[in-house]
């Protein structure tokens, strides 16, 4: 949007449609007049889905952080461009990025074709969302990650995005204080729960919302979704602990349960 261009998004409902790329959505997205698709944080097997789009005139560019699949000893990747710091050495800096830093180093590759519509170092304010995205995602926070986490702490303890600030009021979190711990196991939480219980869509509007009065509502909700996620997470862990029980299961040091609901 920043560069003038018309975006919409299209996130797969868990639940339904699982992760990553799916045909359905490609052709969906075709009949609403999209033409590129631009992945983050899957895409890099998805081969057939790539194959699919491109038959019926949707150009794709993938930006991941998985690992690629590996077939006779070659590398099997989709036949467009895969931006995935996987393909390179885990000697590289960038090799343990996650989905949305990947992201993040595609965003600087488009300023410099666009440089009048994202000057030079306004890209910074991005750098919230980006330690954000990297914490929750649990990758090793070294090298290029520990970068954008260190820079990105100091973005998001003045963040202009009023749906984080809203997040952090409701979580009673003082954002000129924020460190990894806050991001990962109070603001992350809040976040993914939208995307365990209903739709991931309400975190992202969260996110997108320049109206503070909506970011205020959504964030509320979002608090209370994560409320219900920790109640059935309580429930699940003291089920487990009775079937542990009534199999006389304590000796082993490792407990593997499983339950039809």
């Amino acid at each position: 949007m920043t560069v003038g261009v018309d975006v919409i998004y299209y996130i797969p409902t868990r639940l339904d449609e699982g992760y990553g790329l799916h045909c359905s959505a490609i052709q969906d997205l075709k009949e609403h007049d999209v033409d590129l698709i631009i992945t983050v944080d899957c895409g890099t097997t998805a081969i057939e889905e790539v194959l699919f789009a491109k038959s019926i005139g949707v150009d794709i560019i993938i930006t991941d952080h998985h690992s690629l699949m590996v077939k006779n000893g070659a590398e099997k990747i989709p036949q467009t461009e895969v931006i995935n710091p996987k393909r390179g050495s885990s000697a590289d800096s960038s090799y343990n990025l996650a989905g949305v830093g990947v992201a993040f180093y595609l965003i600087r590759a488009i300023q410099a074709y666009f440089p009048d519509k994202l000057l030079l170092g306004q890209e910074k304010w991005y750098l919230d969302l980006v330690s954000l995205g990297t914490i929750c995602d649990v990758v090793p926070l070294l090298r290029d990650n520990r970068i954008l986490v260190a820079y990105g702490l100091k973005v998001l303890s003045k963040s202009r995005n009023k749906g984080v600030r809203a997040l952090a009021e409701i979580s009673e979190t003082d954002l000129e204080s924020i460190d990894s711990y806050k991001v990962g196991f109070v603001l992350g939480p809040r976040l993914n729960a939208a995307g365990r219980l209903k739709s991931a869509q309400q975190s992202l509007k969260l996110l997108l919302t320049e109206d503070a009065n909506e970011a205020e509502l959504i964030a509320k909700e979002l608090n209370k979704i994560n409320l219900q996620r920790q109640e059935i997470t309580e429930k699940i862990v003291l089920e487990a602990r009775e079937i542990i029980k009534e199999n006389n299961y304590q000796k082993n040091k490792i407990f593997v349960l499983a339950k039809k609901d």
